[in-house]
């Protein structure tokens, strides 16, 4: 992401941080509310969210992928260590310029912060792109377009807090 000019020289109250910071997203564990059994689930759940459970999990899509013909780039866990342990161990397998790109995105994790969950992620994120997009396009100017993003986005969380209550 773009970031102000003291950022990038480290320079005020920047100085001392990363030049750079983005944040970041992604899939999530989940239990519903009617699960069967969700002691077990939970367990599971710990289990899938540890190094030995990542690393299982990739060598399942591993062998998936090279059971279909695919190939695999391992999902980043957000989870550092893990992450840098998973590319050790299947990038060598992909195209060099495909391992270098999911070392950045590894390496991006030290600077980055997690996106809050909101029961409107998606209402949410097609705002933000449509904003982008309009920028990019010389549609709208930035300032307007995150503007718009922000009056769809707020009027949508008041509706649905709105039922809620």
């Amino acid at each position: 992401m773009p970031v102000p000019d003291e950022r990038f020289l480290q320079e005020g109250r920047f100085a001392g941080q990363s030049q750079f910071v983005t944040w970041s997203a992604g899939w999530r564990w989940v239990l519903p509310a009617t699960i069967p059994n969700p002691e077990l689930s939970w367990e599971i759940m710990k289990f899938l969210s540890t190094e030995p459970g990542h690393l299982a999990n990739a060598k399942g899509e591993f062998a998936l992928a090279q059971e279909e013909g695919d190939i695999y780039v391992p999902r980043l866990t957000g989870h550092i260590q893990s992450d840098r342990m998973l590319a050790m161990e299947y990038l060598q397998y992909l195209p060099d310029e495909i391992a270098e790109l999911q070392w950045f995105f590894i390496e991006m994790l030290e600077v980055t912060h997690s996106r809050p969950q909101s029961p409107l992620q998606d209402q949410i994120m097609k705002a933000l792109s449509d904003a982008a997009t309009q920028a990019v396009r010389k549609q709208v100017d930035p300032a307007s377009a995150l503007s718009n993003a922000q009056r769809v986005t707020q009027a949508a969380l008041d509706e649905y807090y709105a039922k809620a209550e």
